[in-house]
């Protein structure tokens, strides 16, 4: 069944929305509009400023990895240069004055008789030296003969002058500041020489000569280790 109003349009009641839909109105209009500031915000505000925060934390990365590109390339240069320092100082403290040492063999080849000398070497010797404990040290070799003009030489006459010749070393003080210890004694032999020609017959030759090799320790420039304190025991008295 169809109603209709005849009344005319002033008289007619007026017809309103009714309140849900007004509600659901409102509420989509509030929500367009806060959708419409959200996304203004977002778009022109936070996204710009998140754009320049992530190019600013590049920009400083980058600057961190340079700096530490420059750290490790001085860290290389500094341990390049300890090296050397480490390599100088060896060098520094394994040096041999050897005008020093000349001079000293010089000075003890006069004290006791004729010495001579026929060769010196610097070898490895035993860990920290005889009859100590530390690093392996260094030994001066010493090798030479006590000449014999006599036809039939006495070796204990001849080993005089060797004796006294290594007693005079161990006695200088300045010997003493490069060397430490007791010296070791190697080879003590006779050898006699052959004369063939023209040298048979000079007096001045040497027909024999004892031979002896002795070894000389350097100092260590490293300290010695230092020794284990024994462990105290107590014992219990008896009640």
């Amino acid at each position: 069944m169809i109603e209709i109003n005849l009344l005319p349009p002033e008289h007619r009641p007026v017809e309103r929305t009714p309140m849900p839909r007004l509600l659901t109105i409102l509420v989509g209009v509030l929500l367009t509009m806060f959708g419409v500031v959200f996304w203004s915000w977002l778009f022109f505000i936070r996204i710009p400023d998140a754009v320049t925060q992530r190019n600013e934390s590049k920009e400083k990365e980058r600057a961190l990895k340079r700096q530490a590109d420059e750290v490790i390339a001085l860290e290389q240069e500094i341990k390049l240069f300890q090296q050397r320092e480490e390599t100088l100082r060896k060098l520094y403290k394994t040096r041999v004055r050897w005008t020093r040492v000349l001079d000293r063999i010089a000075e003890a080849r006069k004290t006791g008789g004729e010495v001579v000398i026929t060769a010196l070497e610097i070898k490895k010797g035993t860990s920290g030296g005889r009859g100590r404990r530390g690093p392996p040290s260094r030994v001066l070799d010493v090798k030479g003969f006590v000449p014999s003009y006599a036809s039939d030489p006495v070796a204990a006459q001849l080993s005089r002058p060797y004796y006294a010749f290594v007693k005079a070393l161990q006695a200088d003080k300045k010997w003493q500041e490069i060397f430490d210890g007791d010296p070791e004694y190697k080879v003590i032999k006779m050898n006699y020489f052959s004369k063939s020609g023209s040298d048979s017959k000079k007096k001045d030759m040497p027909k024999a000569g004892l031979e002896f090799n002795v070894a000389f320790t350097f100092k260590s420039n490293d300290p010695a280790p230092k020794p284990r304190a024994r462990p105290k025991t107590s014992v219990a008295k008896k009640q």
